[in-house]
């Protein structure tokens, strides 16, 4: 019998993985795609071994502290397993969430003892099978009676493949008990829950908007689209331990996005863009406040979309005086300087940009609404008011030549913004460019394809040239340190001066380290000393 301190539903969040696993199954296939060459310029090769950015700063902290924290690519929760939790809650469901699954396996392994009726795994930050495979290897060692629920958008974008034997290739892959299809999947799930945890696994096949097996092979149930209001389906932050939200907690005010950027599934995904009304983001901001939180990650994509309503929502915020300070995904083709001082004077200290790339002519095939000088105006306008940027950009797709990485490496040179990234283009043929293959001459898919201007060699060396080439900025990986992980770090007590030097000292190294180079660390002793020094101060 179920003890009443058992949940109904186990909430896991991303599986960050083995990192030299993660890199050996790229270097396989390093004469056929990029994925290895877009893993070396998001990682160091520190005493003749790759590790993340993230598992060099935990690395430096110990050796200043052996007891220090280490600290994971996921922290904190993620927003999708707070709303899981929440939506179960709501349901009359207990739920608990364990955060991210390589850290939380110990109090993941306690909770399995009482042999939970479901576990529910997320597939937010998820890009192959193999990391929901683990967790589920994992749970039935530990409670072969729990059933497995996997969700999110890996499963909902595989559920797109053209290919019904494909899917359940990958579906058989993962040996889950039941897979979530729908874009959303909150209510879906909540029905799972309750019908597994009240002894009707039976029923299941009644339930909408699933995949189960049935004999042997996968059977889909009938599709009911979700629609989760964003004002009805909120986090219930009382349920979470206060202590786990702090210093960095995200949020959002808005489901999907308006635009149609040809490089990108997310509109199609999501459905219509939809906002949450300014009370409810009103009461949730204030409740964040009162638990303490200093830094809120708005995760919305287009955060300044519609231009109106983001300037009241820093009214709101400026009228709130809240303790917090603030970062989101600013679209630069959306801003006025109006814009940018109530940014800054409601608690904006960080953009995350989606630049993509220095060229008009790319720009326009990617469907982006902005262009290089919007960028260069926008940037040192949020710059001047003490918003850090962090310039996201890629290189490779259609209508990238030698001429259009030069753009964009001037427009960063230009614009100065605080941080920049730098990565591969990664193809899905689903994605909207992909109607257009024809024309673009494009072959293959993901790190591994060419085009009729382009192939992945090339853009890897662009890539490169872009983290080597000489300028103001401070290189920011798109992996494993991220905008969100240094804010979530200077909430932690680290000061940004310390952190800054980190990067400054990581970029070289990265640099040194292209094509698995020997690097010198000898040379960087000073520097590495300072950084230690910076990080003993925060102990």
């Amino acid at each position: 019998m179920e003890r009443a301190s058992t949940p109904a539903c186990v909430v896991i969040g991303p599986n960050s993985g083995n990192f030299d696993q993660y890199l050996a199954d790229r270097k396989e296939m390093r004469e056929i795609a990029g994925g290895y060459r877009d893993a070396q310029v998001n990682s160091l090769l520190i005493d003749g071994k790759r590790i993340s950015y993230l598992d060099w700063f935990n690395q430096l902290r110990r050796e200043v502290d052996p007891g220090a924290q280490s600290f994971g690519a996921f922290d904190p929760p993620s927003l999708a397993e707070l709303h899981l939790v929440s939506r179960l809650a709501r349901d009359g469901q207990s739920a608990v969430t364990i955060g991210e699954f390589q850290q939380g396996r110990t109090r993941l392994e306690a909770l399995l003892r009482d042999e939970p009726p479901v576990v529910a795994i997320t597939t937010t930050f998820c890009f192959e099978p193999k990391p929901v495979r683990e967790i589920v290897d994992f749970v039935r060692a530990r409670s072969p009676r729990t059933k497995l629920v996997v969700g999110g958008p890996y499963i909902w974008n595989l559920a797109q493949s053209p290919s019904r034997r494909g899917q359940d290739l990958l579906f058989t892959e993962m040996a889950a008990d039941v897979f979530v299809v729908d874009s959303q999947g909150e209510s879906t799930l909540a029905r799972v829950v309750t019908e597994i945890a009240g002894g009707r696994a039976g029923e299941l096949a009644n339930t909408p908007n699933l995949a189960l097996p049935v004999d042997g092979k996968w059977v889909r149930t009938a599709r009911s689209v979700e629609d989760n209001p964003l004002d009805t389906n909120r986090v219930d932050w009382s349920l979470f331990d206060a202590e786990s939200l702090r210093p960095f907690a995200m949020t959002r005010t808005a489901i999907s996005c308006p635009f149609a950027c040809s490089f990108c599934t997310y509109p199609v995904r999501a459905g219509e863009h939809r906002l949450a009304s300014m009370e409810t983001m009103e009461a949730e901001l204030r409740a964040l406040d009162a638990l303490g939180v200093r830094y809120v990650d708005f995760i919305d994509d287009t955060f300044n979309v519609p231009l109106p309503r983001f300037k009241q929502l820093c009214r709101m915020l400026i009228r709130n005086r809240f303790n917090f300070r603030w970062i989101s995904y600013l679209r630069c083709g959306n801003m006025d300087e109006e814009a940018v001082h109530l940014a800054a004077e409601s608690g904006c200290v960080g953009a995350l940009l989606g630049i993509e790339s220095g060229s008009k002519p790319v720009l326009e095939i990617m469907n982006k609404f902005a262009n290089p000088e919007k960028y260069r105006t926008a940037i040192r306008w949020l710059e001047d008011a003490g918003i850090m940027c962090w310039a996201l950009l890629f290189v490779g797709f259609p209508g990238e030549t030698a001429e259009t990485m030069r753009e964009t490496i001037q427009l960063i040179a230009d614009a100065r913004p605080t941080f920049f990234g730098s990565q591969i283009w990664f193809y899905d043929p689903k994605t909207p460019i992909g109607a257009r293959a024809n024309e673009f001459a494009i072959k293959g898919s993901g790190y591994g394809w060419k085009h009729n201007t382009m192939d992945w060699r090339i853009a890897a060396d662009g890539a490169e040239e872009l983290i080597r080439s000489p300028n103001n900025s401070i290189y920011l990986p798109q992996t494993a340190f991220t905008l969100e992980t240094f804010m979530y770090l200077m909430g932690k007590g680290f000061a940004k001066s310390t952190l800054q030097d980190f990067l400054r000292t990581a970029r070289a190294i990265v640099v040194d380290g292209f094509g698995d180079r020997p690097v010198d660390l000898g040379k960087y002793g000073d520097a590495i000393g300072g950084i230690k020094r910076g990080l003993a101060a925060a102990s």
